[in-house]
């Protein structure tokens, strides 16, 4: 069972993920803040993670920056979330970032994503 971690500061939307994931048998922990997202993935690396750039403390960009400068967390998937669009362009310079899901979103979106971000950490480590 893969384990994903989330890090959205809207309790709505972090169920949303949480019932999709689960019924799809990820195991999922989340978390509220960039700073915080960064201590619990040291403290347990995570199979995935899904970001949403607007957060309190670090933002998503902030998480990715700190996440490339650190050798256990650079190789960490990402899947980034926002309700911005347009933001993808400033995100193509981190490669762990395998998509984006761009709010609103549908459950067998946030699925398929998820799938193929696990995906291409099994594909590179072949």
């Amino acid at each position: 069972m893969a384990d994903v971690l989330v890090a959205e500061d809207e309790n709505e939307i972090v169920e949303f993920v949480r019932i999709i994931l689960s019924s799809s048998g990820y195991s999922l922990r989340a978390v509220s803040s960039g700073m915080v997202v960064l201590e619990e993935m040291k403290r347990q690396k995570p199979d995935l993670l899904i970001l949403d750039l607007m957060l309190p403390g670090f933002d998503g960009h902030t998480v990715l920056m700190k996440m490339s400068e650190d050798p256990m967390l650079r190789t960490i998937p990402v899947v980034v979330m926002t309700a911005l669009d347009y933001t993808s362009e400033l995100f193509t310079k981190f490669p762990q970032v395998k998509a984006f899901l761009v709010k609103p979103f549908h459950p067998e979106q946030l699925e398929k994503i998820v799938k193929e971000g696990l995906s291409s950490v099994s594909k590179a480590q072949s």
